[in-house]
């Protein structure tokens, strides 16, 4: 439990009302936790959704609502590594430049473009699917970054990705495979799993063009790699449904 607590509390703003017993070894083993942190966040987007569904809100502005909730919980942690990931890479600088820019707190033009184009390719995606996808799509976030974390070195001496960085392997990139895929096929089927196979591939090419720049990732890029897969999941699932729908 205090695994999984350590997990709550570094990925997401959520108090908790006990007592957590916080040092790196214990944050190395709760690795695994990360889709079960993915199922808490989503529970509290799905549960916003279905209670303003009660009142008959427009699903648009539910839409909204939820993403703003999402916002909160996760406290825009991810999206900072997005905006410095984008920054850098597409700065085409030398690998010490990309790293100083990655670092630097500063958001640039590129970090910008990067937080509008995914983030509004998730929002405007999510409103055309079934209210499930808010509980689904936390889940992949963090089951996809398992994957970019195991199958990457990192890239500075120290920082803070990097026990997630040295310390996912096999057993936790099983752990994301198969918990995203069981609940990515259970509610959407194939649909769910053409969207997920996407979205690994996307995130996973995206962290390969970080490693090839600067010789591995950064916590910059875990981040980054959470919502640009929950994003191209999104996009992945609303596709294959409407192809899947036009060919039956």
């Amino acid at each position: 439990m205090n695994r999984l607590a350590i997990m709550v509390l570094f990925l997401t703003r959520i108090p908790l009302p006990f007592k957590v017993d916080y040092n790196e070894e214990e944050m190395a083993k709760g690795i695994k936790y990360m889709p079960l942190v993915g199922l808490l966040i989503g529970s509290l987007l799905y549960g916003l959704s279905y209670g303003m569904g009660i009142f008959e809100f427009d699903r648009g502005v539910v839409n909204v609502s939820v993403w703003l909730l999402y916002l909160g919980i996760t406290g825009g942690l991810h999206i900072d590594g997005l905006a410095d990931t984008f920054d850098g890479i597409y700065s085409n600088r030398d690998r010490d430049r990309v790293l100083e820019i990655m670092k630097d707190s500063h958001i640039g033009a590129f970090g910008v473009l990067g937080i509008i184009a995914v983030m509004g390719f998730g929002i405007v995606n999510s409103h055309y699917l079934p209210e499930t996808a808010y509980l689904v799509f936390p889940i992949v976030g963090r089951s996809v970054s398992l994957l970019v974390s195991g199958r990457n070195i990192y890239a500075r001496p120290d920082g803070m990705g990097k026990v997630f960085v040295d310390r996912c392997g096999n057993l936790e990139m099983a752990v994301g495979t198969i918990s995203s895929s069981v609940v990515a096929a259970y509610f959407f089927g194939l649909p769910g799993l053409i969207g997920l196979l996407f979205s690994a591939a996307i995130t996973l090419a995206m962290a390969k063009k970080v490693s090839s720049t600067v010789g591995g990732i950064t916590g910059d890029t875990i981040g980054c790699s959470i919502e640009l897969s929950q994003a191209t999941f999104l996009f992945g699932l609303y596709s294959a449904t409407k192809i899947m729908a036009f060919l039956s």
